[in-house]
């Protein structure tokens, strides 16, 4: 499927490149020729590049030129990637999309300054850029520095857990975490393409808030992987938030689930083997199949259609009045549900 969609959006795909290419090409690298190889390297670990397909299957939806996006999805995936290794330094994380992550063969400084010089690359596209007018530009500039106020916000929550500050886990919010942490770049990669469309204000924000839904469903999909999902399926060892203590969307439910049932005390003791120093693997072990014995996996994946279901009719109503065809972002829908192992998507695919 995501290949399909790459297929479709291909030449707007080389341009991103190209881009990269051009940009980089701009600084003097020659005194540290070492930092060049490194952001290079960085910027050659193409992903699925959801957002911008996202930009441009939007676009297209709301009957403007995929074209004029490209600006835009070039920064938006150049801050993406910068924003990768210093989630991997903030979460301890030795594997990065199946390689190591950037801090554990540079160290944490060098991996810091080129996640710094990667974001500051993220602007330049978009300032270079001559299709967009320049108060299209300041609007654009204005909402990525909105998504990266966000994005911040959803880490500091995430890193908040492990500093001690929320007491309970039903005091972590984690769907605002979520909201911000990952549906912020969704969401402002949303409201880009329907802004440079032309789309009405009102239709903007719409946009910006499916791609946020869109973004948060990313997020829960990569939960559901981490505990219920194939061995390798994130290209990275298995259980690896579990093991880091985080409470994921899959244990926040099963703490909610025996709560309901009366049994908050092993929802404690749930927790307490989340946050142990000193947890086991019989710890994971009994808290998978804790898991396994109330069907937690079955309820994460109908909670996961049901988002699918509501994120494809969201999709036509942006279309409505437009005469766009929703068959692109619906294939973008089933592409963030795929590896959701036995989720039947909303979409068909």
């Amino acid at each position: 499927m995501t290949e399909s969609l790459r297929a479709r959006y291909a030449e707007q795909l080389f341009e991103i490149d190209r881009l990269v290419d051009e940009e980089l090409a701009c600084w003097p690298w020659q005194d540290v020729p070492e930092m060049e190889q490194l952001v290079r390297g960085q910027l050659s670990r193409r992903g699925k590049r959801l957002r911008p397909l996202l930009m441009f299957t939007l676009a297209d939806l709301l009957g403007g030129d995929p074209w004029r996006v490209v600006p835009g999805a070039t920064g938006v995936e150049l801050y993406h990637l910068a924003s990768l290794i210093l989630d991997d330094v903030q979460d301890n994380s030795a594997v990065r999309r199946g390689m190591p992550a950037v801090h554990t063969t540079s160290g944490v400084s060098t991996a810091l300054n080129a996640a710094g010089l990667i974001r500051a690359l993220s602007f330049q596209p978009l300032h270079r850029s001559t299709t967009l007018e320049p108060l299209e530009k300041l609007r654009i500039h204005e909402r990525v520095g909105t998504a990266t106020m966000h994005l911040y916000l959803g880490q500091t929550i995430d890193i908040g857990w492990h500093d001690g500050w929320y007491s309970t886990i039903n005091d972590y919010p984690y769907g605002q975490m979520t909201a911000w942490k990952t549906g912020a770049m969704f969401g402002c990669a949303a409201w880009i393409a329907a802004f440079v469309s032309g789309a009405p204000e009102t239709l903007v924000r719409s946009a910006d808030q499916f791609g946020t839904k869109a973004g948060a469903l990313y997020q829960l999909v990569d939960d559901y992987l981490d505990i219920f999902g194939p061995d390798g399926a994130l290209l990275r060892p298995a259980l690896e938030d579990l093991r880091g203590g985080k409470p994921t969307w899959p244990l926040i439910t099963l703490c909610r689930v025996l709560a309901a049932q009366g049994e908050r005390g092993t929802a404690d003791l749930v927790v307490q083997r989340l946050c142990a120093a000193d947890a086991q693997e019989a710890d994971w072990n009994w808290l998978l199949e804790l898991a396994g014995d109330l069907g937690i996996a079955e309820i994460l994946r109908k909670e996961l259609d049901w988002r699918a279901q509501q994120l494809a009719l969201q999709a036509q109503d942006l279309a409505s009045g437009h005469g766009g065809s929703t068959a692109e972002i619906e294939l973008l829908i089933a592409i963030l549900l795929r590896s959701a192992t036995s989720v039947t998507s909303a979409c068909g695919g």
